[in-house]
């Protein structure tokens, strides 16, 4: 954490701006933190003209939400008169982008390569809630990632801090991060983009206050691109742990549940959805639509041996973090034969004959293949990214209290790829195809192809509690 690594050393440089205050650190790895770098008086005016003239938008996406302006190169285009209401704020993006702050900037950070003229830089305004996931800032031809701070009076325990991931043995970042740097007025914290070292996140504030930066990045004309988190977010298999799938007795699409399935079924699933008229307008529905979602899925007595309480012995915890974070738990066959956890005797019944059988017949589809475990995701930690795989048929039973989750998150995203936008824009809502807030006992199934992408948000740390869920996913034989 901040304080406890000593700089390894401190530099004088010629002021451009005020460069007196040169901290560099190389754990988790390399950055460095200058202090005091704006003039106060010229920093002092920056600050009262973004809040008086930009205007910032709320994006919300899979990886973040913020307030955000535009790109501070297009103040180019404004007319004179707006100009001049900007004029500190435009000499201090003029003075940061200067061939003498690039040269500093190149020598403090022991970047090997020449930082060219291209300017890119925006200013981003973290409200209560507001906070940006894991993730390296390999875009491009970006090469050192920098933030000013200009959050007047602020307290490590408001948020807000930018926090660093070391990297484990095997090359993956840890799942934890551990270093944090506090958004402190007139600070500087700059590192050079590593693909899949430089992994950082913004941690969520908490408070009714605002922490405004400047950020942005110097740009190289080669950067190394290999292994960056954005390359292996795409990678298939990308959006859950690395878990064997486990195979089902094939049952041809049109297989009839037989009372002895029924029977069995009727252990855990409310009769409505063992009714042959529901189960045929729910196969109408699937064929349609390709997803359809059941409420009340589960019986009363079912819920009833399901205990949403903490385990923390038992819940492991997937990763790497610019992929997901949450605890998870395997089917285990003897837990769920002798009923000993009711997470594991939910998660037999999901794996049964029984109900592979009544998949195939409601979608039509012949499965041959599963993975099935049971999430928790916990309030200001855990969440997981949209990324790509091949089809699914994909199964999640919500089991998380629905109380007050409005803007706290967790809620659950399908939505539609694109591959044409530019990787450094993220979709703003566009192309949803199902969007669910938590709630409890409700079963979602959907049809996944391989252009539809899927995320848990991330749950909040003002949610009242976590988000609790089943999910599972089915390999089934290609439609023809």
């Amino acid at each position: 954490m901040e304080g406890e690594q000593r700089p390894s050393k401190r530099m004088k440089t010629t002021k451009i701006l005020n460069e007196d205050e040169v901290s560099h650190f190389d754990v988790p790895y390399p950055h460095t933190i200058i202090e005091n770098l704006v003039d106060e008086s010229l920093l002092t005016a920056v600050r009262d003209e973004l809040m008086r003239e930009l205007h910032f938008t709320q994006k919300e996406t899979d990886i973040y939400k913020v307030n955000q302006t535009g790109d501070l190169k297009s103040l180019e285009f404004l007319s004179e008169e707006d100009k001049k209401k900007l004029s500190n704020t435009m000499k201090l993006r003029d003075q940061i982008y200067s061939q003498e702050f690039r040269a500093f900037i190149k020598k403090i950070s022991n970047c090997p390569i020449d930082l060219n003229d291209k300017t890119d830089m925006s200013v981003n305004l973290y409200s209560k809630g507001c906070h940006l996931l894991a993730h390296d800032d390999m875009i491009g031809s970006r090469k050192i990632s920098f933030i000013l701070y200009l959050a007047a009076d602020w307290k490590p325990e408001y948020g807000g801090s930018l926090r660093l991931y070391p990297t484990e043995s095997d090359g993956k970042p840890s799942i934890m991060w551990s270093k944090t740097i506090t958004p402190l007025w007139n600070r500087m914290a700059l590192f050079e983009v590593m693909p899949g070292v430089s992994i950082h996140d913004v941690e969520e504030v908490s408070v009714n206050k605002d922490r405004l930066a400047i950020s942005g990045w110097f740009h190289a004309d080669q950067v190394d691109r290999t292994g960056a988190s954005l390359d292996s977010l795409s990678s298939t298999e990308g959006d859950v742990p690395k878990l064997d799938f486990v195979s089902c007795v094939p049952h041809p699409s049109d297989v009839e549940l037989t009372s002895e399935d029924k029977n069995y079924l009727r252990g855990f699933i409310d009769e409505r959805y063992l009714s042959p008229i529901v189960i045929e307008k729910l196969k109408e529905k699937f064929c349609d639509e390709s997803n359809f979602q059941l409420a009340e899925f589960l019986s009363v007595g079912a819920l009833k041996k399901i205990s949403i309480v903490e385990k923390d012995c038992e819940w492991m915890v997937a990763s790497p973090p610019h992929k997901h974070r949450y605890q998870f738990l395997q089917n285990d066959v003897k837990s769920s034969e002798t009923h000993s956890d009711g997470w594991q005797w939910l998660l037999g019944c999901l794996a049964s004959e029984p109900f592979q059988k009544w998949l195939a017949h409601l979608t039509s589809l012949e499965l041959t293949s599963r993975n099935l475990l049971a999430r928790r995701f916990r309030p200001g930690l855990d969440y997981t990214l949209a990324v790509s795989c091949p089809s699914y048929l994909e199964l999640t039973l919500d089991l998380t209290p629905s109380e007050k989750w409005e803007d706290n998150g967790g809620y659950q995203v399908y939505m539609q790829s694109e591959d044409d936008t530019d990787p450094a824009v993220y979709q703003e809502g566009d192309g949803a195809l199902l969007s669910t807030m938590p709630q409890n006992n409700l079963l979602t199934l959907v049809m996944r192809d391989e252009d539809v992408l899927r995320f848990e948000k991330y749950v909040s740390t003002n949610a009242e509690g976590s988000r609790w869920d089943v999910f599972g996913r089915w390999v089934f034989v290609p439609i023809e």
